[in-house]
């Protein structure tokens, strides 16, 4: 489970609307909002959190634990992208950004399916950590 549930595709699904907003934020068509550097520094975590994943399993080491938390982490955050860009468009929006974000608002619902629901990763991180 772990080399299922470690990989990048787990939280950079919605990267490209993130770009896209930070594009836009350049130019002025977005106005400026503090969350878009939490964001990119929320995906810039994750990558490392998924590199050492995968170097542990390179290794041979156990990563189950890790993985999960990395996917639980990486869901959420495509979550909260999607929702933080759905706030920032409006009809007059370039549509570009509108249909990356219609994309996400309506694929939200499966980034916490894919590889098991949040409830049942939350349960392998506190089994994982002596919690359960």
């Amino acid at each position: 489970m772990a080399y299922e549930r470690s990989g990048p595709e787990r939280f950079l699904s919605t990267f490209p609307l993130l770009a896209e907003v930070a594009e836009q934020t350049r130019l002025g068509a977005v106005p400026r909002q503090a969350d878009l550097g939490r964001y990119v520094a929320r995906l810039a975590g994750l990558h490392g959190m998924s590199l050492a994943v995968a170097g542990a399993l390179e290794r041979g080491e156990p990563a189950g634990t890790a993985a999960a938390l990395g996917k639980l982490l990486g869901t959420t955050t495509e979550g909260d992208i999607a929702d933080f860009a759905d706030l920032l468009t409006e009809p007059s929006s370039p549509p570009e950004l509108r249909r990356l974000v219609a994309d996400a608002v309506v694929q939200r619902p499966g980034f916490t399916l894919r590889g098991g629901t949040n409830e049942v990763l939350r349960g392998v991180v506190a089994r994982g950590l002596g919690m359960r």
